[in-house]
């Protein structure tokens, strides 16, 4: 791969940032810090450890043998053991955004909540409230203690457009397919080459038109049904590369891997959500019977929209009792005030 390629797998801002980086090496200007690039897939886990081995280093395009040597049967089994441990705490605040009709985020913010509560291996019990918008977000009954937890992210904002742009473009493609082919139980794993992809004279850094999208989600249909049913047609110049999983058991998933540079966390935009939410503090502290009141900070790794790794931060001088920053794929917190 040269390096026009590789950057052209990248959101803007990270696209920007690698080619700062190879100026300022050319120029003997560059920084001694270690550029990590990640990337995401969906793998299936139904298969045998061989068989998930080998769908790994398709998707990813890694030698066999470099996978094996990182004992993907324990990970998975650490990753399932951590899923039932957080499942244990939220199930039941679970249940009741379900019963609610309470949107995606909602759900989300339980799942990073949840993980916080057993990588801090704190003793306590999700509080049901009256309705989905109570604030602040969550109450933890711990120790004799009522504890209310506030819950924001550190994003990417210029990465969050892009990629919300293309995942609601894979999401058409997969209804399209499932449309005409429901019987599709396939996990479809696709890469984009972002400042390939041109409808009609336009790219992603413009808003594209319904009927712009509509005719992008149908090539990617196009050319996935023909992949499944061993057709020749030409794949489209934005899409990079496509793997196949036939180990589902659940109806075709399209799912858009990401290339994005996992970047130092920026004290300033870290600092800047601290002082959002205090603006907002009076009525997080309507409620005078809680003990303290916690601001949980969540990064992923997972996403180019949350794409921070956490460093050592300075303790921040804040109005809420506790500030943490929490990684949720990693689980991993710092305490930022105490």
């Amino acid at each position: 791969m040269n390096f026009q390629e590789f950057i052209d797998k990248l959101p803007p801002e990270d696209r920007q940032l690698v080619i700062d980086h190879f100026v300022r090496n050319i120029f003997g200007q560059a920084l001694k810090e270690v550029v990590v690039i990640r990337r995401t897939a969906k793998i299936s886990t139904l298969g045998t450890e061989e068989e998930m081995i080998q769908e790994i280093s398709q998707t990813f395009n890694i030698p066999i043998e470099q996978i094996r040597n990182q004992n993907i049967a324990q990970k998975l089994k650490e990753i399932t053991q951590g899923y039932h441990q957080t499942s244990s705490i939220i199930d039941k605040y679970k249940d009741f955004l379900t019963s609610k009709g309470a949107p995606k985020d909602k759900f989300e913010e339980l799942y990073d909540v949840g993980k916080f509560l057993i990588s801090l291996k704190i003793n306590g019990t999700l509080e049901i409230p009256n309705h989905i918008s109570a604030i602040p977000d969550f109450i933890i009954s711990s120790e004799n203690k009522r504890i209310g937890i506030e819950h924001t992210r550190l994003m990417n904002t210029n990465s969050q457009i892009w990629i919300k742009k293309v995942s609601q473009i894979i999401k058409k493609a997969e209804t399209l397919l499932l449309q005409r082919k429901p019987e599709l139980k396939q996990i479809v794993n696709i890469s984009i080459n972002y400042w390939k992809l041109n409808i009609n004279g336009k790219d992603l850094s413009v808003k594209l038109s319904i009927q712009d999208k509509e005719q992008i989600a149908s090539e990617i249909a196009d050319y996935i049904e023909s992949l499944l049913t061993n057709g020749e047609l030409t794949k489209p110049p934005y899409v990079d590369r496509v793997s196949i999983s036939e180990m589902s058991e659940h109806p075709l998933s399209l799912i858009l891997n990401e290339n994005y540079i996992a970047k130092t966390e920026s004290t300033n935009l870290f600092e800047e959500r601290i002082r959002d939410k205090e603006t907002k503090l009076g009525s997080y502290l309507v409620n005078n019977s809680l003990d303290e009141l916690w601001l949980l900070v969540v990064v992923s790794g997972a996403t180019a929209s949350s794409s921070f790794i956490l460093q050592e931060q300075n303790l921040f001088n804040s109005k809420f009792d506790k500030v943490f920053l929490f990684d949720s794929f990693s689980n991993e917190y710092l305490i930022c005030k105490s």
